[in-house]
């Protein structure tokens, strides 16, 4: 099943993700039935970019790996925050890796709303959000009927 993802964050985690993605594409595919494709990715210091019809993993990763932006991907809609992102994107799934102030939670909690909001399914790598507002988000995720998972390690180690 083709599963839409939008990437909020694409620094060392989001890019460890999709090369990950690209790795196990048929692995996952075989296993779980899970057929990720990636529609958007956003992060405050590479820019954005957006395709309904999905974006080319290793492309985005040629990209940013060559110092260019985001904003360059040929063809999408670029140029949009991250809540733009989340709300606009259409995807069944936010994938939230951001860098996070943990004394305010910011901005991976409005990610969060914001995801819930659009309908779609959250995974998060940050602390902030589940250390500060966890039986609210959870809650909120649970009102809309959607997933709030979360999993990371210290340092993005």
């Amino acid at each position: 099943m083709i599963h839409k993802l939008a990437l909020v964050g694409f620094g060392t985690v989001g890019r460890g993700l999709v090369e990950i993605l690209l790795d196990k594409r048929q692995q996952l595919e075989d296993e779980h039935g899970f057929q990720p494709l990636v529609v958007a990715v956003a992060d405050l210091f590479h820019g954005s970019c957006y395709d309904p019809a999905g974006l080319d993993l290793g492309q985005l990763l040629d990209i940013v790996a060559a110092g260019g932006s985001l904003d360059d991907y040929p063809g999408a809609q670029t140029g949009w925050d991250s809540l733009e992102t989340i709300r606009a994107s259409g995807a069944d799934a936010v994938v939230e890796v951001t860098v996070t102030d943990l004394e305010t939670g910011e901005p991976a909690i409005s990610h969060c709303r914001a995801a819930f909001e659009a309908g779609a399914h959250l995974v998060t790598s940050n602390k902030g959000p589940v250390a500060l507002k966890w039986r609210e988000l959870a809650s909120e995720a649970d009102a809309r009927g959607v997933q709030l998972r979360f999993e990371g390690t210290v340092m993005s180690g």
